[in-house]
């Protein structure tokens, strides 16, 4: 730009040469802009869809979790109480030989 300024003499030429060059820098300021706020629109619609996904992925593994643990303790009751069994049957047996 600079060197084509140079070789033009015509005041109005340069005038019009710069003049082009803002226009065609300004359009595409202009279609940069627009191009990165729909792209921006869109990436917050994925943001508020990924979040909103993760808080439905966090409910049900809160439900999974609370299903496990209530599980687990059952089962940890049931074999307690199966263990407790087990050893009076063998206190007894071992008893049962004892003089």
């Amino acid at each position: 730009m600079v060197f084509l300024t140079f070789l033009i003499k015509d005041s109005q030429a340069i005038v019009f040469v710069i003049s082009i060059f803002a226009i065609v820098v300004l359009t595409t300021f202009s279609i940069h802009k627009l191009v990165m706020e729909s792209r921006i629109k869109m990436l917050e619609s994925m943001l508020s869809k990924l979040i909103e996904d993760k808080h439905i992925l966090e409910f049900k593994l809160n439900d999974v979790y609370t299903r496990y643990d209530g599980l687990y303790h059952l089962l940890v009751e049931n074999r307690k109480s199966k263990t407790k069994g087990i050893y009076r049957t063998k206190s007894k047996t071992l008893n049962k030989g004892a003089p």
